[in-house]
């Protein structure tokens, strides 16, 4: 696999910030659909940075690495774990206080599983 520069650690840093402001705003309630816009759409700029970025300077195709795959940002992604993470929900027979561990438990299913989508 070719190495990844600085730049490109920047890049994957900046998604993965972006991502935790996410799931900061959806664990305190205040996570708008504006706010879901926007933060996509500033995911989406950084994303096409970086394949540019990597197809530039590193002259070869986007690294498209399990990480870079986690971090792209998908409108349906966001609803595909969220419904996950409703169904854990329901799974534990709507008990509440545990929406942190049903979100992260779902997204790390519904990456897992894209990751393995995405090599076959």
């Amino acid at each position: 696999m070719p190495e990844r520069c600085k730049q490109c650690e920047r890049y994957e840093k900046g998604l993965k910030e972006l991502r935790e402001r996410r799931s900061n705003l959806w664990r305190r309630g205040e996570l708008t659909d504006a706010a879901t816009e926007k933060l996509a759409a500033e995911e989406q700029q950084i994303a096409e940075e970086l394949k540019k970025h990597q197809a530039t300077q590193h002259e070869h195709s986007p690294i498209l690495t399990v990480k870079t795959l986690a971090t792209e940002p998908s409108q349906s992604l966001e609803e595909e774990i969220r419904r996950r993470a409703y169904e854990l929900y329901e799974e534990r027979g709507r008990e509440d206080g545990h929406d942190l561990d049903d979100w992260l438990r779902a997204e790390a299913e519904i990456t897992a599983k894209n990751a393995k989508t995405a090599a076959a």
